[in-house]
């Protein structure tokens, strides 16, 4: 669709959710390079999807939308995220895999009320401090970034089911991940993992350990005793690239 095109039906789509008093608009799939401002129209939206756009960046109108819950900005050509979300102080669930982020605005560490962020293959190498301060976050995907660490802030998310950080540039996971006692599933494949801390046995609702295969995902070559027990949720095979799900 061309970019004229593409707007055009993207500001016919808000003007037929402005008339509706839509709760949800779907603009994914057209190419956009630009949102219309006319998104700040739609102050009931508690639902927007960009997924699969040209976007380069959100406009500051986006603060308008102060009752989304859930948006999606995955595939789309993202370089920053605008500081104007911290405006989004309803957003529970927030998609922007396949972007080209560097870094994360502190902005983010406001919106106490996310339960998911989906970062999945950007180019991140840390989280700001303040995302300790996410005390609903309940899944947090980094698959496909250049973590060399698992960021200290994390400790402090006790309420984490998901964690996946695969397909990074982890040598190690911290003692602490045992404090994380709400885990249920935790994907660390294709890193450089040698050893696993012992405070993994403390995981007891862990029931989806992604490792990878003994001797390709990570050069582990066998369970320490003590993780014996956690045999019975280990995934052996390596996961795909768009397996992660939110």
């Amino acid at each position: 669709m061309a970019r004229n095109e593409a707007y055009q039906e993207a500001e016919r789509r808000i003007e037929a959710a402005r008339q509706e008093g839509a709760t949800e608009l779907d603009l994914s799939h057209l190419e956009l390079t630009e949102l219309p401002e006319a998104i700040a129209s739609l102050t009931q939206l508690q639902s927007l999807n960009l997924h699969n756009n040209q976007l380069t960046a959100l406009p500051e109108a986006i603060a308008a939308l102060a009752q989304l819950q859930s948006l999606n900005l995955s595939e789309n050509k993202l370089t920053e995220l605008s500081e104007a979300i911290a405006a989004l102080t309803q957003l529970e669930n927030l998609k922007i895999s396949y972007n080209k982020l560097t870094s994360l605005p502190d902005a983010i560490t406001t919106l106490d009320q996310l339960k998911v962020i989906d970062l999945v293959n950007n180019q991140l190498s840390k989280l700001p401090d303040g995302i300790a301060s996410l005390a609903c976050l309940e899944g947090l995907f980094l698959g496909w970034n250049l973590f060399d660490e698992i960021p200290e802030s994390i400790r402090q998310l006790k309420q984490l089911k998901r964690f996946f950080i695969q397909n990074n540039c982890l040598g190690e996971i911290p003692e602490w991940i045992g404090e994380l006692r709400s885990l249920r599933g935790l994907g660390v494949d294709g890193n450089n993992l040698t050893s696993l801390p012992l405070s993994m046995k403390d995981l007891i609702d862990l029931g989806d350990l992604r490792l990878g295969a003994f001797g390709s995902g990570n050069p582990l070559s066998q369970l320490p005793m003590q993780l014996r027990q956690l045999r019975g949720c280990l995934k052996s095979r390596s996961v795909g690239k768009k397996a992660h799900s939110v």
